[in-house]
């Protein structure tokens, strides 16, 4: 995390911005901590690519969906990512199931 390093917040970046992912990774860290590791970066990188997408377009909503988005890291993540940039992320009721729901709507469509 940034705070890690700077004791201020440097541009539009907070403490716990990440700069860094497994840079404190240490020898006891468990499968679970290393889980938890990547769901943050893969987070952060589905959320910067949905921001850099939005750039030119006059985008300020992103709606996330999938079994992926309903893990409490998800939240936190995007939460912070909105904060850093103008785009607001959306995690709908029954998100995980979006792909199912909308094959079933398709047929009356």
């Amino acid at each position: 995390m940034l705070g890690d390093i700077s004791k201020e917040k440097i541009g539009n970046l907070f403490p716990n911005t990440t700069v860094s992912n497994f840079g404190k990774l240490h020898d006891t860290a468990t499968p679970a901590d290393i889980v938890k590791g990547l769901a943050n970066m893969i987070f952060e990188i589905v959320g910067m690519m949905a921001i850099f997408t939005t750039l030119n377009h006059n985008v300020q909503d992103i709606i996330l969906t999938g079994s992926l988005s309903a893990m409490e890291q998800a939240t936190s993540v995007f939460d912070s990512l909105s904060k850093m940039y103008p785009v607001r992320f959306h995690i709908p009721q029954n998100a995980i199931y979006a792909t199912a729901i909308g094959a079933a709507l398709s047929e009356f469509i």
